[in-house]
């Protein structure tokens, strides 16, 4: 019975991976929707919170139990208090719907699971290393800790054999999965953050910023690059270096490799991208401020 108990916690735990491709979608949000992005986020975690409720593994008549407690708990360490707060309304209201003697107890698990992962990201979010590891194993751990507490309040004597036959996947399994899509979703999330400062750094540079392929061509300039050009953005991104600047006038003392220009890139955009020279004159045109180019390997 275990094994079956166990078998059926694991399926359902699976289905919550589809978070972490779900999370996607909310960055075709354009920046400047970016306020609804935390209400989207959380009717995208209450639609698969529902579904995850949909699939219990049913122990008694009225007393199911599914992976919603892992799904609350890193919705709300990850993503904060609104789009936690949002999935908790739906995933409550849900349960009420489904009845039995268990949904008093089951609504009582959605709100403190929710309320421990918002305490733990007050508490711990920005821990880094082997440390955030383990703050999500251990949050885990007290949230499924305190949900098998819960189950006191089930009827007896039947609580004490349904906390019997659950303890072990509650244990074991839900603390492995949750760590697993928890550091899945910040590393997902700290990438986006990366990005973004990527393109804010790259975008309010003082100076012109041209990226381009190993033809030649622009494929990504900053604003400072069409004021210094004259050009508009879609412009140049239709134009190559040797349109705007003749090999000649570039004397070959200012051909100098840059390191230090793209120091704030991650270390895997700095492989992907190789800074190969700047340019500088005195004389005064459109190019008569510094540019950083790049060259795509």
């Amino acid at each position: 019975m275990i094994t079956t108990t166990t078998t059926a916690f694991i399926n359902n735990t699976a289905f919550l991976l589809i978070l972490f491709v779900i999370y996607e979608v909310s960055f075709f949000i354009p920046d400047r929707y970016r306020q609804i992005r935390p209400f989207f986020n959380g009717l995208l975690i209450a639609a698969i919170c529902i579904i995850v409720m949909s699939m219990p593994f049913e122990i008694r008549p009225g007393i199911i139990f599914d992976t919603r407690s892992i799904l609350l708990s890193i919705t709300a360490f990850v993503f904060g208090l609104v789009p936690a707060a949002t999935a908790v309304v739906f995933a409550a209201v849900y349960r009420i719907m489904q009845g039995g003697s268990g949904a008093g107890v089951g609504v009582m698990v959605i709100v403190l699971s929710t309320l421990i992962g918002l305490v733990w990201r007050q508490w711990s979010y920005k821990l880094s290393g082997l440390r955030r590891w383990l703050n999500v194993l251990a949050m885990s751990v007290s949230v499924h800790g305190a949900m098998l507490g819960l189950m006191l309040f089930l009827p007896s004597p039947e609580n004490l054999d349904i906390i019997n036959r659950i303890a072990l996947p509650v244990m074991v399994v839900y603390p492995a999965a949750s760590l697993m899509l928890g550091l899945l979703l910040l590393s997902q999330q700290d990438h986006k953050v990366s990005v973004t400062k990527h393109r804010s750094y790259i975008d309010n540079a003082p100076n012109g910023v041209f990226v381009i392929d190993e033809k030649g061509r622009y494929i990504e300039v900053n604003r400072a690059a069409t004021e210094m050009t004259g050009y508009s953005n879609e412009t140049l991104l239709n134009m190559s270096i040797k349109d705007i600047t003749a090999p000649e006038s570039m004397p070959s003392s200012f051909r100098i490799p840059v390191t230090s220009v793209f120091q704030w890139i991650s270390p895997a955009r700095r492989r992907l991208l190789r800074t190969f020279f700047t340019l500088s004159t005195t004389t005064p045109s459109p190019m008569s401020t510094t540019a950083a180019f790049s060259i795509l390997k």
